[in-house]
């Protein structure tokens, strides 16, 4: 069984980002409230806004460390029987069996499977370039036993 995850991440930069993301948050907040407390400094130089902007800063580094860690389950695997994939517009894990395939379509970001009475549509747009080739040789490889089973 081969997988191929379809985002790359790299987990020591994720807890850092996360880490540091909720060191700002919370240095931030730590001082917007001391400074609320004795009066806002509403000058833009020399005031209190910096405080705003770390926290700010804070939240959106937490958020791109989430990010990161939940586009971990996107995945496409395939066995000598099916493929399987999970893609980000997708809700749940799809199946194909490889006999019930009967068209393929490839393009440069997309394919195209033809079944009994669908087609599915895989997008590989935030596919890396060395695993897009990977999974196109693989439904290429599929595509003309496709065409064999049905001439």
């Amino acid at each position: 069984m081969e997988r191929i995850q379809i985002y790359k991440r790299q987990k020591g930069l994720e807890i850092y980002v996360k880490i540091f993301g909720l060191l700002f948050t919370v240095f931030g907040m730590t001082f917007l409230i001391k400074s609320m407390m004795n009066g806002f400094n509403t000058d833009w130089n020399g005031g209190d806004w910096n405080y705003v902007f770390y926290t700010l800063q804070g939240i959106v580094f937490f958020t791109l460390g989430y990010n990161n860690k939940r586009n971990e389950k996107f995945f496409i695997e395939w066995d000598e029987k099916e493929i399987k994939y999970l893609l980000s517009k997708d809700k749940k894990i799809e199946t194909i069996k490889f006999e019930d395939i009967k068209k393929i379509t490839i393009q440069l970001y997309e394919i195209k499977i033809g079944l009994p009475s669908t087609e599915k549509t895989i997008s590989l747009e935030n596919v890396q370039f060395k695993d897009l080739r990977k999974i196109k040789e693989k439904f290429e490889e599929l595509k003309l036993d496709a065409e064999k089973i049905n001439y």
